[in-house]
């Protein structure tokens, strides 16, 4: 296993622990804390990304995602998916919800 995978499992177990919550440090101060490099810290935070256990947010930090949360699904590139398999607006509302169609349609008129 590789120091980035250490980190992972370090912090996938404080996370599903309920110990970690909210904002994580920094890439810095984790690698900091775990005598790493800020690319080996990185590499870790990507993996918590990738399993969903956290959702990354460019120029604010890394935040835990709720148990159960489906904030790591890229929903523009989900939506996308079923619009090519012939899903209708109408069927992904009533799929996602009345919001979500409210949300496409904005994102619709600022491209």
């Amino acid at each position: 296993m590789n120091k980035s995978e250490e980190i992972f499992e370090s912090l996938a177990g404080r996370i599903t622990s309920g110990e970690l919550t909210g904002r994580l440090p920094a890439e810095q101060k984790l690698a900091r804390e775990y005598g790493v490099s800020p690319v080996t810290a990185a590499k870790a935070l990507n993996l918590l990304r990738d399993k969903g256990l956290v959702r990354r947010v460019h120029g604010s930090g890394t935040y835990v995602n709720a148990p159960g949360s489906l904030a790591w699904i890229n929903w523009p590139l989900f939506t996308v998916g079923l619009v090519v398999r012939g899903f209708s607006d109408e069927d992904i509302a009533k799929i996602l919800g009345q919001n979500f169609l409210r949300v496409l349609a904005a994102n619709r008129q600022d491209d």
